[in-house]
């Protein structure tokens, strides 16, 4: 639960229920997107922590989420682990909070942009807890390069009886 604030007036409790949606947006010349309005909706929040992903995209999450990541894997820290040592790197290492401004945009770091080759149309996906952001070409080819193992990932689920649904 979060309390958010406008102009210093209280708009009382907002509860993240999952972030979804896939969006599409683009990056100006200074690096800055726009986050849609719905996904606004979802993640009321001053700041994210802008990260990159184990794929070939950027991770953003809220604050709190991101908070309970890092816990984890400190639980879990081991100097003279070789595999905790390259996810601290590639996680928690170029981590950085960002302010998202009173028009929504958010301002991203040319390093990380350029690591997974963010150009000038992005992809937004939605992952529950925390947001993709996605060069658009390269998110059409991994869907594309994932569509067998997705169709196998279904099949799989049928073992799993109806979900609740």
């Amino acid at each position: 639960m979060h309390i958010m604030e406008l102009s210093g007036k209280k708009w009382g409790k907002v509860e993240i229920r999952g972030i979804r949606g896939q969006f599409s947006t683009t990056l100006d010349d200074k690096g800055r997107m726009m986050l849609p309005a719905k996904l606004r909706a979802q993640v009321p929040m001053d700041s994210l922590v802008l990260t990159k992903s184990v794929d070939r995209c950027l991770w953003l999450f809220p604050v709190d989420h991101w908070e309970r990541l890092v816990q984890g894997l400190s639980e879990k820290k081991s100097l003279f682990n070789d595999q905790y040592q390259m996810i601290y790197r590639r996680l928690i290492a170029p981590a950085e909070e960002i302010p998202v401004d009173k028009s929504g945009r958010i301002k991203l770091f040319p390093a990380l942009m350029k690591s997974v080759g963010l150009s000038r149309d992005c992809s937004l996906i939605g992952m529950d807890d925390h947001i993709e952001i996605w060069d658009e070409r390269v998110y059409e080819e991994y869907e594309e390069a994932c569509s067998q193992s997705v169709k196998e990932g279904w099949s799989n689920l049928s073992g799993m009886g109806d979900l609740g649904l």
